[in-house]
């Protein structure tokens, strides 16, 4: 019986964990950010020249996101509408979507690591959390730090006073940051990074990064 018992529990220990393909290991261990953020900075080197004051880099949470956004899109919408479930659609559309956002007042760029993994997961693909990817998201985000710093692009953003002004100002605002990043993809012969990008933030592929229930944002 002592031996049997000896075997049951031997047998239960030789069963290895399954190893979960879609976790973020070691992606958001302060070293590995601060490797990402000095190749993505050097990446920028050749397209745009170094960024005058580096950002802070805060990992942040989608409750956090949407507060931001909430009170970002309040401040666009003031003489557009005053829906307010419109308004808090539109920043939920940031928490659960968005890989991060820069926030130009702080000069600080926030990552959310839940959308990273929610991307993975929903799309089978592992490749949302790897280094390489979030090197091309801090590309994304330092062109819209360098573009506030050096042609003080916020001053302009509080000018904007119609839809049409807002609409104009994003389109810019994302279209160089989309432009620059996939400039430096390609220039490291990795385009099918950049669209990796696109699809998952900008709908090409359809849909926000998960399905958590976004009524809880409104």
């Amino acid at each position: 019986m002592r031996w049997l018992a000896a075997f049951v529990v031997l047998a239960g220990a030789s069963a290895p964990a399954k190893k979960d393909p879609y976790a973020a290991g070691d992606l958001w261990k302060d070293a590995t950010v601060l490797a990402e953020l000095v190749a993505a900075e050097k990446a920028l080197d050749a397209h745009l020249g170094r960024i005058p004051k580096r950002p802070r880099i805060l990992l942040s949470t989608r409750e956090f996101a949407f507060k931001r956004s909430l009170e970002d899109v309040r401040g666009a919408a003031q003489a557009t509408t005053s829906d307010e479930w419109f308004l808090r659609s539109a920043a939920m559309a940031t928490a659960l979507g968005a890989f991060a956002f820069y926030e130009p007042g702080e000069n600080t760029v926030h990552l959310i690591p839940q959308n990273f993994e929610a991307a993975a997961r929903k799309r089978e693909d592992a490749q949302y959390l790897s280094r390489e990817f979030l090197r091309l998201v801090l590309i994304h985000e330092l062109v819209h730090a360098w573009d506030n710093q050096v042609n003080d692009l916020e001053s302009e953003r509080k000018k904007n006073r119609t839809a049409s002004q807002w609409k104009i100002f994003n389109a810019v605002s994302e279209g160089h940051a989309q432009f620059v990043t996939k400039q430096v993809m390609v220039a490291m012969k990795r385009p099918e990074q950049f669209q990796r990008f696109n699809d998952a933030v900008f709908g090409t592929s359809g849909g926000p990064a998960d399905e958590e229930p976004a009524e809880r944002f409104l």
